[in-house]
């Protein structure tokens, strides 16, 4: 990719997924203005803090996702008519509202396309903009478990009885923060040569399973069902012994 300068984005939500997505936009370029509600993006109360003091201004989480943009204080709804001037300003927005909050915040694609018909809105959702589940309210937690990832882990051990565990820290919303930042580029790429823009529905539950290490490849061409138990399809790849404790979580390959 040549860059995005000259791509003007917007960003809402909380935590990582939309904000990740936006930051590596605004490292390629792209003007990202990160639009935070009133009480502030949620990722400013996890830390890491400094001195393990929480400052919503000193968020390790919170400055990582968060370099390379700008930003405002706004609420949809209060300020309706300054909410319709960025979007008209913007080519992309990127949000992680689940679709009960898209309705209450007027964030109907239909309704902003009217305001900005070439813009292109990548809306991030636990499990998608419309089927059986996209109502059910998930975490993070909810989505490693959901598309599969956490019940892949641990590895490498024998013992059934050990439960799936995610993986630490935020990396389902990384993994998918980085799939909507991909998508949206090759959408604003379409946008741009036709002057029409476009609705990306971004199930995160579907997305996670769809990455999960060779499990389709082996079902389809060799039978074979992953599992956390025993070795790994690709190898070597378990948890070791460490010197001075067991290494539950530590991955070697």
């Amino acid at each position: 990719m040549q860059g995005l300068e000259g791509v003007r984005v917007l960003e809402m939500g909380n935590l990582v997924s939309a904000s990740y997505a936006a930051k590596l936009l605004a490292d390629l370029g792209a003007d990202v203005v990160k639009i935070e509600p009133p009480n502030g993006d949620e990722a400013r109360r996890r830390g890491p803090f400094p001195n393990r003091r929480p400052d919503s201004e000193q968020s390790g989480l919170f400055l990582y996702l968060n370099t390379n943009k700008r930003s405002i204080i706004l609420d949809p709804i209060a300020d309706c008519a300054r909410f319709l001037d960025a979007v008209a300003w913007a080519d992309l927005l990127i949000h992680n509202f689940s679709p009960r909050q898209i309705t209450e915040l007027g964030l109907d694609f239909t309704a902003l396309s009217v305001h900005n018909p070439r813009l292109v809105v990548c809306a991030i959702t636990p499990f998608g903009l419309t089927g059986p589940h996209c109502d059910y309210e998930a975490s993070e937690l909810t989505i490693a478990h959901g598309g599969g990832w956490a019940w892949l882990s641990p590895n490498g051990a024998d013992d059934p009885a050990l439960p799936p565990l995610k993986a630490a820290g935020h990396q389902t919303d990384f993994q998918v923060g980085a799939a909507a930042a991909t998508v949206s580029a090759a959408a604003l790429y379409r946008a741009g040569t036709t002057g029409v823009g476009e609705l990306i529905d971004l199930s995160s539950q579907a997305y996670i399973a769809s990455i999960l290490e060779q499990n389709f490849v082996h079902y389809t061409y060799a039978g074979n069902i992953a599992t956390r138990l025993g070795r790994r399809l690709l190898y070597p790849w378990g948890t070791f012994q460490c010197k001075d404790r067991p290494a539950l979580g530590c991955v070697t390959s």
